[in-house]
């Protein structure tokens, strides 16, 4: 895998690969941005039998959160897209929100699906705040007791935190 990460960026010289669905390690420093973990799922279900990298929302919060580390260092950080429409989600809005959040705070390359013309006047406020270059600064993410995340970032100076459970989507603490 990593001769042939090798021969890609010979091939394409200094082009942008976006790389997808590809192994993380044969992917640094070949590759300017890379899919960090699994696609998002159109509810907040989580199947037990599952692997980190199946399609599912938990799965996709956990890797984008939990691989942060890598933006800048070994790649840009590319997670899944966000989702703020209302047809066929089968999630609050609220939940969805809280996706653009961590996109926002953890990705480099954000990728949306909806048709952005349908948006109402919320909807645009999210996705402008989500795509905004001014990007906050992760300082910590750690799993606390009972599955929750609890992230702390920075955005112009100021310390913030965000407590929430990524099974559920229930947000905590936001602040």
């Amino acid at each position: 895998m990593c001769e042939a990460m090798d021969f890609i960026r010979e091939c394409v010289s200094d082009k942008l690969i976006l790389g997808c669905g590809v192994p993380l390690a044969p992917a640094f420093g070949k590759v300017d941005f890379c899919r960090i973990g699994a696609d998002m799922g159109l509810n907040r279900r989580q199947n037990r039998s599952t692997t980190r990298e199946d399609v599912s929302t938990p799965n996709a919060i956990y890797n984008t959160v939990f691989r942060w580390h890598l933006d800048g260092r070994a790649f840009l950080n590319d997670p899944d897209v966000f989702l703020l429409r209302n047809n066929n989600m089968f999630m609050s809005y609220k939940k969805r929100k809280l996706i653009a959040k961590i996109n926002h705070i953890f990705g480099n390359l954000l990728f949306i699906s909806d048709n952005v013309e349908k948006y109402d006047e919320d909807k645009i406020k999210v996705f402008l705040a989500a795509i905004d270059r001014k990007k906050e600064k992760c300082i910590s993410a750690e799993m606390t007791k009972r599955r929750d995340l609890t992230v702390v970032y920075e955005d112009n100076e100021k310390k913030h935190t965000l407590c929430f459970n990524a099974e559920n989507g229930r947000i905590k603490r936001n602040d």
